[in-house]
């Protein structure tokens, strides 16, 4: 009886200590619900912070455009002939760059040309003419005044002088008149010689073989001046109040991953533009000109980059002085006082 009892006082034992466990799994459980309630509000002020910070910059896609840019077309029709420099060549001012013909303006020059030769020593003939004609007056007058000749010989010679000067006038007029009519085919012809505009790069070229025919208006070529080239930055009419001109730009290149150029805002267009992105969606930009401290060496016109704005971060302008914007620009389409008061020489 004894052994049973002591038996059983090892198995009570272990009954108080099986029924002792649940409260240690309660005590762990209300820990874990209190950090979970702060990971919550630490959610919940993040999301609000992101919401209400205020963001100082803005970002966007820009594209290389030229500052000096000319695109060619025809004003004539005409068959190409020759094609003197290659895309991407560059050329100095002035020098031929595409000829085309055109046959049928080519022999109304030629004809007019001609004509205008006939009239001119015909016009030589007449004044040579009138000249004698004058002199035979002057003789004729003096004569008739010492009763030598009659009135009516006077008379004739007279008239003989009135008419040769009108041929005389009515040849100088024509004559005017072709000349005019020859230089204006003179700029129809040389129209059909592309020369470049300045300094620059053939962009394209006319994309089509010697010998083919063009109409007028058809497109031809594009030039360029590549330290001319500038960012152009689309800024929707909501964003335009987050930059100025000289505020700092990050810039990276799709060809030139590796690296970050920096520049700043140069201009900022005067007006808002339609931007189409899907047929019912239309915004208005304003277009902004960056230009940057450092250009790529490799920069063709049309790379698209991607640009961090900085907001009214100036950066330190590097720039030449033709591309800084006056310090006082601004504050004179906001505040016309100061602009009065440039006027009056008021503070200056």
């Amino acid at each position: 009886m004894i052994d049973k009892t002591e038996n059983e006082k090892p198995l009570k034992e272990s009954n108080q200590t099986l029924h002792e466990e649940p409260s240690l799994f309660e005590a762990k459980s209300s820990g874990g619900g209190k950090w979970k309630m702060k990971l919550f509000l630490i959610v919940l002020f993040s999301a609000l912070g992101f919401l209400f910070w205020p963001k100082g910059y803005m970002s966007g896609e820009a594209v290389v455009q030229a500052g000096r840019f000319a695109r060619m077309g025809l004003t004539n029709s005409g068959i190409l002939k020759e094609v003197l420099h290659e895309k991407g060549n560059v050329v100095p001012k002035g020098e031929l760059l595409v000829r085309f013909e055109n046959p049928e303006l080519a022999r109304k020059l030629e004809e007019r040309t001609f004509a205008l030769e006939i009239m001119s020593h015909d016009k030589a003939r007449i004044q040579r003419e009138f000249e004698f004609l004058g002199k035979d007056k002057e003789r004729k007058s003096i004569l008739y005044e010492n009763g030598v000749v009659g009135r009516i010989h006077f008379d004739k010679a007279g008239l003989e002088l009135l008419k040769a000067q009108g041929e005389l006038a009515m040849r100088t007029k024509e004559i005017e008149s072709t000349e005019a009519e020859i230089h204006f085919l003179k700029g129809r012809v040389e129209s059909l010689e592309f020369r470049a505009p300045f300094n620059g790069m053939l962009l394209t070229d006319p994309g089509i073989a010697v010998g083919n025919f063009l109409k007028e208006g058809d497109f031809v070529l594009e030039f360029a001046d590549p330290k001319s080239f500038f960012l152009e930055l689309l800024v929707s009419e909501k964003q335009i109040s987050k930059i100025e001109s000289g505020s700092e730009a990050l810039v990276n290149f799709r060809a030139f991953p590796w690296k970050t150029y920096s520049g700043e805002i140069t201009k900022i267009g005067p007006r808002t533009t339609e931007k189409v992105e899907k047929v019912f969606n239309v915004q208005y930009v304003i277009p902004c000109e960056i230009r940057l401290h450092d250009m790529p060496v490799n920069l063709k016109y049309g790379m698209r980059a991607w640009v961090r704005i900085g907001g009214r971060r100036r950066a330190v302008s590097k720039l030449p002085p033709q591309f800084q914007e006056p310090e006082q620009t601004a504050d004179r389409f906001l505040n016309p006082k100061v602009l009065e008061a440039k006027k009056t020489g008021i503070g200056s």
